[in-house]
């Protein structure tokens, strides 16, 4: 069990990141199916090792370091990743039998939008701005 005041995640608050504790996402995870919140985290993870190279099996400090800077995502980032997604590729967490690691694979236009909505929700919950609500992310979904 997650210790009441340890650090879950970082929100972005206007101009300061605060901590969140794991009281908080208690509260929060309660909402949605448990498959839900795994799929989040892995859309968010990914997209996090697209942006930044850094995977949540580094260093703690560096995996948050990680997500406090993907907090600021523009909405060009979003779109980047999603046009990469379908034409080179984006890094996906495979396991196998020795654990995790990165491969590159390319997406179909329904996996991608599916994936854009759990790293939209990593966005939401934190309360950071959402570069993945921008009509011109909606359009170039739309479009792939």
């Amino acid at each position: 069990m997650i210790a009441e005041r340890e650090l879950v995640r970082v929100e972005d608050a206007g101009a300061d990141l605060r901590l969140v504790t794991a009281e908080e996402v208690e509260f929060e995870k309660a909402a949605k199916a448990d498959n839900t919140w795994r799929a989040y985290a892995q859309d968010w993870a990914g997209f996090t090792l697209w942006l930044t190279g850094v995977s949540r099996q580094d260093d703690k400090e560096l995996w948050l370091d990680a997500c406090r800077q993907v907090l600021h995502a523009t909405v060009g980032d979003v779109k980047r990743y999603i046009r990469e997604a379908l034409t080179t590729g984006v890094p996906a967490l495979v396991r196998d039998g020795a654990g995790w690691r990165v491969e590159l694979h390319t997406h179909k236009p329904a996996s991608i939008a599916r994936r854009i909505s759990g790293i939209s929700q990593g966005f939401l919950t934190s309360g950071a701005p959402n570069p993945c609500a921008d009509p011109s992310v909606k359009r170039t979904l739309a479009a792939a």
